[in-house]
């Protein structure tokens, strides 16, 4: 019997910044345990497009408003299977402008938060991941709650 090829899914998320706001998404790899590199970017649309096989993944997303010094950080759960993609929100913190800036440089930030607000997108720019890639030890729980604890400790309001 010959074994089918798992069909592939494109997956756009938001990556832009102008202005007033910033509009911030990547794709975390469960299995992996490393952002997934995007297949491509639409910049002129604000667009990272990625090609994923069936899997569980979580989407890492960033709103702010530098205007009114806001921010929200929503952590989403993907699964894909053979009949389409399935999204559910595990949790979303809101807090200020300011205070998302500082964890890049906090030592006590997990490791894939502060590189996932590092790697930000620059003024009318896409994201760009770094070329070399990682994986971290933690199992996509763990990691889940270890950014929930960190933000909690930070003082941040649900």
């Amino acid at each position: 019997m010959a074994e089918q090829t798992p069909k592939v899914f494109e997956v756009e998320v938001d990556s832009t910044n102008l202005t007033h706001t910033v509009r911030h998404e990547l794709i975390f790899s469960i299995a992996k345990r490393w952002f997934v590199k995007p297949a491509y970017s639409k910049r002129s649309q604000g667009k990272l497009v990625y090609r994923l096989l069936p899997g569980n993944y979580i989407k890492f997303s960033l709103f702010i408003s530098k205007k009114k010094d806001y921010a929200v950080i929503t952590l989403s759960h993907i699964h894909i299977d053979q009949n389409g993609i399935e999204y559910k929100d595990i949790f979303e913190y809101k807090t200020t402008y300011t205070d998302i800036m500082n964890i890049p440089d906090d030592i006590n930030a997990p490791y894939v938060l502060a590189y996932f607000i590092k790697v930000m997108p620059h003024y009318h720019q896409t994201a760009r991941l770094d070329l070399i890639n990682y994986s971290i030890s933690e199992t996509a729980q763990e990691l889940v709650e270890e950014i929930r604890n960190y933000l909690q400790m930070r003082g941040v309001s649900q």
